[in-house]
């Protein structure tokens, strides 16, 4: 399951609409439709009830959101965290390993 996609489906739920939320994430709409499509057909259901270019989360897009708002928010505590470790070791040299042909960057965290 792709985290781009599940961002594309909280911003169309937001907007309901494709392009506005294509806009904002600054995709073309139909990127935004392929990555809709993909996210329904990897849960097997549909994420939306589609009224002309007007979208509503259908019953099982309702109970997804709640699940793709907690993946988007754990993304971002992640990447805080990682970052926070990643300053906090910013003094400490960062060490080049020969390996094979070419040199390998060691940032262990």
């Amino acid at each position: 399951m792709e985290l781009r996609n599940i961002k594309s489906f909280i911003k169309v739920a937001e907007f309901e609409n494709f392009s506005k939320a294509a806009e904002t994430l600054g995709y073309a709409q139909s990127t935004i439709t392929t990555q809709i499509q993909l996210l329904e057909d990897e849960l097997g259901v549909s994420l939306f009830d589609r009224i002309g270019k007007k979208v509503f989360l259908s019953e099982k897009g309702r109970q997804f959101l709640a699940y793709a708002n907690s993946m988007a928010k754990l993304e971002e505590e992640a990447l805080e965290k990682l970052l926070e470790k990643i300053r906090m070791k910013a003094d400490a040299p960062v060490k080049l390993q020969e390996k094979g042909k070419g040199a390998q960057l060691d940032l262990t965290i």
